[in-house]
């Protein structure tokens, strides 16, 4: 059989690439774990959370959809706990959807069941054998009730897996058999009764596969496996990753599952052989996986191949923070052979507490037919609509600059939805955070016509007193973006300083000033040159100093060009658009005395040798030859003796010594 690696692969020709509308926050207070399903009849895709941050309501909440991607205000139903993870299923077959709440910290499970209103009874408590960790629902017997699988810990790294078979009244019986942390529900050897894929045995293959015996009970299968090496798998999702029917698994070990401190990711992929044995990749230490909270299957670029997903928690400077702001939603496009491509990411909104639950769900919660995301992010759910679908949505604003003079130009600016316009056109609404500064020349509204993805329009700007950053709204469907830029007065120079604002006048022109022009303003798009000029040729400036986009000061170099014998001002003047300012720099004459004491050159050899005195035993004395060239600095022997030697190119008949503190002699060398 041909290995399938983990490959990375480049997004394939064709391939959608969907984006993601800005996340919109529905309040249901300590949500930590989410699952979705229709919980009053009308077709939608509902969402219920468990709230086991213990801030928040001891309960689960029901937010019903809208069917336009929004939510009515959450109801929470009581479990007198705080539930950490929950599965929902018809448990009683009375047509109407339930839920089953694990309750980590009270070894306890609760059953819900549901009125078919988007209401639930009163919580009927289980007691269980150990602390659950997580839970799926599945119908294990095929009677048309859903079942479940509870994960529970007995003890430090001590698991049971426990079975719960449902009855005609919402009851269930229970059996348990040792197990793992970890645990997936799917059918792996093809036989269209649903198997158990345990992963995270200490020792050993770290991976089973237990396989249904289709009335509730499982047989171990003989050929256990090791799904991640070096290190075993944390979180793992089934699903046909190669499109041959047959169910593959993918996993990743994440460390620091916990803190999400240290955040090494190895990725893994099994590719089933259909009779519940696996083709396994480890690719070994590797950080391009999810990452996240945990992993959901699904195809969500509509290429008709499975891809995965994750919320990734922040960068690692932002982890702990409390709450963390840069949440993002992880996509790993399948290749449809059991690769998968570089990974695409999109906002998911902040979040109030860090969850080892399964914050992360889908379903197209607006109806459009594109898959969205949502997410328990402990103060209530985000969720991410998908731009692409029918209708799509408004997925960006961009507008074409950064920095404007106010009445002095025109913005042109870019809305984009996910897929094609429908019939008619989308007709985008147009708003401006401040309609004196800035407007639309073309009206509030401008329309991407049927067929296409994007629309440009243009913003007409008016002169401003000081300085403002302008936010435009495009709104469709919905959804809304913004865009910004900064609408600034019209800029003129203001100052020309120097930093220091003397320098001492050296032979060669090796002493400088730094100049600075100021500016009134921002500079717009495109930048802006000031010209410069030097009241005397004693001081060189550049002609010109240019400004980047958004700058309000520039540097250059002002370097005085010889000695002077007494201190000398130098105006240097800085314009722009017929306006100018300047300001002054000084060149100050020696405080200090140089003597050459002997100067000697062989010309066979091209040796030198000079001996120099200066009034100012600290200064630093560089030997020049005439042209202005320094050839070497004299060693400081003390009380203001100097001297060196070293070797130059003939002709070498004239020195010129010069000190760092503008003593300066010139004179013969002898020739030998």
């Amino acid at each position: 059989m041909a290995s399938h690696a983990l490959a990375l692969i480049g997004v394939a020709a064709g391939q959608s690439i969907p984006s993601f509308a800005p996340p919109v926050a529905f309040s249901a207070p300590g949500a930590s774990a989410a699952v979705t399903g229709d919980f009053n009849g009308d077709g939608r895709v509902d969402i219920v959370t468990a709230n086991g941050i213990t801030t928040g309501s001891h309960g689960v909440s029901i937010l019903l959809s809208k069917g336009n991607g929004s939510f009515q205000p959450a109801r929470t139903f009581s479990t007198s706990t705080d539930p950490t993870g929950l599965a929902v299923g018809d448990f009683n077959r009375d047509g109407k959807l339930d839920v089953a709440a694990i309750n980590n910290a009270a070894n306890t499970l609760s059953i819900l069941l549901g009125n078919g209103d988007g209401t639930l009874q009163a919580a009927k408590s289980i007691v269980l054998d150990g602390a659950p960790t997580s839970i799926f629902a599945a119908d294990f017997n095929a009677d048309g009730r859903k079942d479940l699988v509870v994960v529970m810990q007995t003890s430090p790294g001590v698991y049971l897996d426990d079975i719960l078979i449902s009855k005609a009244d919402g009851t269930f019986t229970q059996s348990t058999f040792p197990a793992v942390y970890g645990v997936i529900v799917a059918d792996f050897n093809g036989d269209k009764k649903l198997d158990l894929a345990l992963y995270g045995f200490p020792t050993g293959a770290c991976a089973a596969i237990k396989f249904g015996n289709g009335d509730g009970t499982f047989t171990d299968s003989p050929l256990p496996f090791t799904l991640g090496l070096p290190f075993q798998v944390t979180q793992a999702v089934a699903g046909d990753f190669n499109g041959d029917g047959k169910m593959d698994l993918y996993g990743e070990y994440v460390s620091g599952a916990v803190t999400r401190a240290g955040f090494v990711f190895s990725t893994y992929t099994a590719l089933g052989n259909g009779d519940g044995t696996f083709a396994v990749n480890s690719t070994g230490l590797f950080s391009a996986g999810i990452g996240g909270e945990n992993l959901i299957a699904g195809d969500f670029n509509r290429d008709g191949k499975v891809d995965i997903a994750g919320v990734f928690p922040g960068p690692a400077a932002s982890r702990l923070i409390k709450p963390t702001p840069a949440n993002i939603v992880k996509i790993l496009w399948g290749g449809g052979d059991g690769s998968f491509a570089t990974s695409f990411s999109a906002p998911a909104g902040p979040s109030t507490g860090m969850f080892t639950g399964n914050p992360l769900v889908r379903g197209d919660f607006d109806g459009n037919g594109a898959i969205d995301f949502a997410w328990a992010a402990g103060s209530g759910i985000n969720v991410i609509r998908n731009a692409n679908g029918n209708p799509p949505l408004l997925s960006k604003l961009t507008v074409g600059s950064t920095f404007v003079v106010g009445g002095a130009a025109t913005v042109s600016a870019t809305v984009t939805i996910g897929d094609p316009a429908p019939a008619g056109g989308a007709i985008i609404t147009l708003t401006a955070s401040d309609p004196a500064a800035a407007f639309f020349p073309a009206g509030a509204a401008v329309t991407i016509p049927a067929g296409a993805t994007s629309a440009t329009f243009d913003i007409a700007t008016n002169a401003v007193a000081a300085p403002e950053i302008l936010t435009v709204t495009a709104s469709w469907n919905g959804v809304n973006q913004t865009a910004t830029f900064h609408l600034d007065p019209p800029f003129a120079v203001s100052s020309v300083t120097f930093a220091p604002s003397s320098l001492v006048g050296l032979f060669g022109g090796i002493n400088y000033s730094n100049g600075t022009v100021t500016l009134s303003g921002p500079v717009s798009d495109g930048g802006a040159v000031v010209s410069l000029a030097s009241s005397n040729p004693l001081v060189s400036v550049p002609a010109t100093v240019t400004f980047a986009a958004g700058s309000t000061s520039a540097l250059f170099n002002a370097t005085a060009l010889s000695n002077v014998a007494a201190d000398t001002a130098v105006t240097v003047s800085a314009a722009f658009e017929g306006a100018s300012k300047s300001g002054v720099v000084t060149v100050t004459a020696a405080t200090d005395s140089v003597k050459i004491t002997k100067a000697e050159y062989v010309v066979k050899t091209g040796q030198w040798r000079i001996t120099a005195t200066d009034t100012d035993a600290t200064a630093t004395i560089w030997v020049f030859n005439p042209s202005g060239t320094i050839i070497a600095t004299l060693v400081n022997q003390g009380l203001g003796q100097y001297k060196g030697q070293g070797t130059v190119a003939a002709p070498f008949t004239t020195v010129v010594l010069q000190s760092s503190v503008g003593g300066f002699t010139t004179g013969p060398v002898s020739q030998k």
